[in-house]
């Protein structure tokens, strides 16, 4: 019993410890997001080096999708795909969690497609890239995402064959 009251104890002195933390996680975070918005992908990429994606689930979903959004960000715009994709794919899945699908959504699917791209395996990019058209199609918004993975889109058609999709 004094054991068990010895643990929660060491518990509760360490609760403000592990808060700081997380607080220190959402303010590096934001601070990546500035960088990434200037371009400076190596930079952010740096600061959410110091992030563990633990630390960004004390501010919830939202958090925890941008924390993956940014990293995988840096890393597309720094040429490493297959290491973004991951990262993207988190982000993808906790968005999905949300009410709400806008731009950054179609964004971010065009994104993975992206990767795919660039590291030459056409079927995925063409799956990213068809449900971003998809997706964009119903919604009551315009994107200029979509224009882009059409183009991007019909590249892929017309490297893996398909000719007249292309």
């Amino acid at each position: 019993m004094k054991l068990l009251k010895l643990y929660i104890i060491l518990i509760l002195v360490s609760f403000p410890i592990l808060r700081s933390e997380a607080q220190d996680a959402k303010v590096k975070i934001d601070k990546a997001y500035t960088l990434i918005d200037k371009e400076e992908y190596a930079k952010a990429y740096k600061i959410l080096q110091g992030v563990e994606e633990h630390q960004a689930e004390e501010f919830g979903d939202s958090c925890v999708m941008m924390y993956n959004y940014e990293v995988g960000s840096c890393l597309y715009f720094m040429d490493q795909y297959e290491d973004a994709i991951p990262y993207l794919n988190k982000a993808l899945l906790k968005m999905e969690k949300f009410p709400h699908e806008d731009c950054i959504y179609l964004e971010l699917i065009y994104g993975i497609g992206s990767c795919y791209n660039n590291l030459k395996q056409y079927e995925n990019a063409e799956k990213y890239f068809r449900r971003v058209i998809i997706r964009g199609n119903m919604q009551d918004f315009k994107c200029s995402i979509t224009t882009q993975t059409l183009s991007e889109l019909t590249e892929v058609y017309s490297k893996l064959g398909y000719d007249k999709l292309a």
